[in-house]
């Protein structure tokens, strides 16, 4: 996706994404690159690293990846109700476009298994859930990346069958509560969640 310039923006609570900006000096690693239809440039990605989610005028105009570091949060509960706040106003954003079929953004949510965690209210995974959609209507992807497939073995057969035709048509308590007031905005009854890693791009009409 970066190599196609299209902007990626990652919410990463592990500072592992960070390397995405550095030189990569593993030789073994950089022999794989063809696997995954990449160049073999050990060179770094252009990109940023940000405390919140940049201004969407800018960010759809920005060139490589924006990680926002969230290392510094470690309960659950408030690490969901972060990412829950800023896909908000991203969502805010986007109703007022137009629908597209083009991908225009790819968000990655990392630990995405917490959205369906033991003590996690369901109104959580059903925020998520329906970010997913109304996102992808609009010319967003969203990856998911958690630990293991069966965190959303429920749901995550139709998340990667809708995967693969979108791919085809692109190139605390405190905490519990607010994720709750936020999901309110956009409940629905579906569910979509991910496997090991899951992705949902822009809708078409196949």
């Amino acid at each position: 996706m970066i190599e196609d310039e299209v902007p990626v923006l990652v919410f990463d609570y592990t500072e592992q994404w960070q390397r995405l900006l550095e030189k990569n000096t593993n030789e073994e690693m950089l022999d794989r690159y063809a696997e995954f239809g990449m160049r073999r440039n050990p060179k770094g990605f252009r990109g940023r690293i940000a405390s919140s989610a940049p201004q969407l005028d800018h960010l759809l105009t920005s060139e490589g990846v924006t990680i926002v570091d969230l290392s510094d949060t470690y309960d659950s509960a408030e690490r969901v109700d972060k990412v829950a706040r800023m896909l908000d106003q991203i969502l805010e954003y986007f109703q007022f476009q137009e629908d597209s079929e083009e991908l225009r953004l790819l968000i990655v949510v990392e630990e995405a298994h917490l959205w369906t965690a033991q003590g996690m209210p369901k109104e959580a995974a059903r925020f998520l859930d329906s970010a997913v959609r109304l996102l992808r209507k609009k010319g967003v992807g969203v990856m998911l990346v958690s630990q293991k497939i069966s965190d959303f073995d429920h749901m995550s057969i139709r998340a990667r069958s809708a995967a693969r035709r979108m791919w085809s048509r692109s190139h605390g308590q405190r905490s519990v509560e607010s994720v709750r007031s936020v999901a309110e905005k956009y409940d629905t009854t579906s569910h979509r969640g991910s496997g090991f890693v899951t992705t949902a791009k822009p809708q078409s009409s196949l």
